[in-house]
């Protein structure tokens, strides 16, 4: 078999796992971190406190910013730390203005806020039910993605 010939072979075997593996893989994420919010919608809520938020940078080849958040309250007298504002991904970090004005005027430290938690697990919790818009793009490319293995491997390109 002439090398022209294998490299095809290999590039038909190969380019649909490398779009479709990691589109399935990161579909099923997002997928789960949406479930996870939407059922989150359905919890009940306390009274907590902002007790930490900054913005640092974070090292990539574009400036970004990532966040360090907290805040505690309690459930039948045992307290909790949670870091999540809502589930899924949130794509406004990647930006460090709008991030870092978004997350100061929102979550001043010290500011009351109303956290959402898991009765079966207290310890889970978020300050906003249902996912971030951030986590539906990653889930559309990550179908988009999906969709392109198959259709590669359906054809035999």
């Amino acid at each position: 078999m002439a090398l022209a010939e294998t490299a095809a072979l290999l590039a038909r075997a190969v380019l649909p796992l490398v779009l479709g593996l990691p589109g399935a893989l990161v579909l099923g994420h997002a997928l789960h971190q949406i479930r996870r919010g939407r059922r989150a919608r359905n919890w009940p809520v306390v009274p907590g406190r902002i007790a930490e938020r900054r913005l640092s940078p974070f090292p990539l080849v574009v400036p970004i910013a990532r966040g360090t958040f907290s805040y505690a309250y309690r459930v039948e007298n045992v307290e909790y730390v949670g870091r999540r504002i809502r589930f899924g991904s949130d794509l406004a970090f990647a930006i460090p203005d709008p991030a870092r004005t978004w997350l100061g005027q929102a979550y001043p430290p010290g500011a009351t806020v109303d956290v959402a938690y898991d009765p079966h697990d207290p310890a889970d919790s978020v300050l906003r039910t249902g996912a971030s818009p951030g986590t539906f793009a990653i889930a559309a490319c990550a179908a988009a993605m999906l969709i392109a293995g198959a259709l590669l491997a359906a054809i035999g390109v």
